[in-house]
């Protein structure tokens, strides 16, 4: 049986798109399109779909990589990066800003906000928590119940709170990572299968030369 060509899986667009403030350059539809598509989700797989291209799932990446990286394609990398320093600027957002919330949760310990009592119990006291301490906190649960009173005694109602605190191992992974406190090593180890090292480091060797490559199929659909 003959084989057609993939399948468009991008989403179903009604006509050109009006003229946007995208910047100067040789501009076509699918372009802006995944250009507005990837503000929306950063996904540039899903970007490239939906802006229109047709082309197979395996190669949406390579397009994505393509339209983002190669320097005929100038004027979009340039536009989804004045569009993400815009918004960041509406936004407010700097880095400094996320790392600092970050920090919140890296450095919060339960020390904070338990006290550890002479028979050994542990009370939660939120009295002094600063903001600090409860961006750390995902989540403030607080359980009420009423014990009745016998004999003429009041009913007593006896008060729970739990509090769930966000990942600490996350944060600190984010952390490092952005502070470069980390270094990511190959090991050898008797268990290493160096063939397949090998044939994985030619795989991503292919890839990368196809990425470049611009052959009939994929480097003219990125236009």
């Amino acid at each position: 049986m003959a084989r057609g060509k993939g399948k468009n899986l991008g989403s179903p667009v009604a006509g050109p798109l009006d003229e946007d403030d995208l910047g100067p350059g040789n501009w076509t539809d699918r372009q802006r399109r995944f250009v507005h598509r990837y503000m929306q989700h950063r996904n540039g797989a899903r970007a490239v779909r939906e802006a229109g291209y047709s082309c197979k799932p395996e190669n949406a990446d390579r397009i994505a990589w393509a339209l983002r990286n190669e320097p005929r394609f100038a004027h979009v990398r340039e536009a989804v990066e004045r569009l993400e320093t815009d918004l960041q600027a509406r936004l407010k957002i700097e880095a400094e800003q996320v790392l600092e919330e970050i920090s919140k949760v890296a450095f919060f310990s339960l020390a904070d906000v338990v006290v550890i009592q002479d028979d050994g119990t542990a009370r939660l006291d939120l009295t002094e928590a600063d903001a600090a301490h409860l961006a750390a906190l995902s989540e403030v649960q607080i359980e009420e119940r009423t014990i009745k009173g016998r004999d003429g005694t009041p009913d007593e109602v006896l008060r729970t709170i739990k509090i769930k605190a966000h990942s600490k191992l996350d944060a600190l992974e984010k952390l490092g990572k952005n502070l470069k406190l980390f270094t990511d090593k190959l090991e050898m180890s008797g268990g290493l299968d160096i063939g397949a090292q090998l044939t994985a480091a030619r795989r991503r060797a292919r890839i990368a030369a196809d990425t470049i490559r611009t052959d009939e199929n994929d480097g003219d659909a990125a236009a």
